[in-house]
């Protein structure tokens, strides 16, 4: 098995066997809770942010713009602006004083298990 493959801790949820290892396995998982949290995605780019969609509260779609990551802290190291960003995702949230709004798959997978 090739290194970028090597598995951690078993987690089984959603098609998910083993804890994530990278943005794209943020991006994977994502995709399969997205449609739980009310977002749907309209649109994933190369450039920054990763992806633009809608955001649901009480049958009204609100815009959003996403940003992926493994560690939430990745966004500001990668030097991305605090503004044209509407919401980051990712494994981990590990950005104490983060100005977006952020939801960490991590803590999600737990409360999707106990439901």
């Amino acid at each position: 098995m090739r290194e970028s493959f090597r598995l951690r801790k078993n987690m089984p949820s959603r098609g998910l066997t083993y804890a994530l290892l990278s943005e794209n396995g943020v991006i994977f998982f994502f995709s399969k809770v997205a449609e739980d949290l009310g977002i749907t995605i309209e649109g994933i780019q190369v450039k920054f942010p990763d992806a633009f969609g809608k955001r649901y509260e009480q049958d009204k779609g609100y815009p959003v713009t996403i940003e992926f990551e493994y560690r939430s802290s990745d966004y500001e190291r990668h030097g991305y602006p605090k503004e044209g960003c509407d919401l980051i995702v990712c494994w981990e949230h590990d950005w104490k004083e983060c100005p977006i709004q952020v939801i960490e798959l991590k803590s999600l997978l737990k409360e999707l298990q106990h439901k």
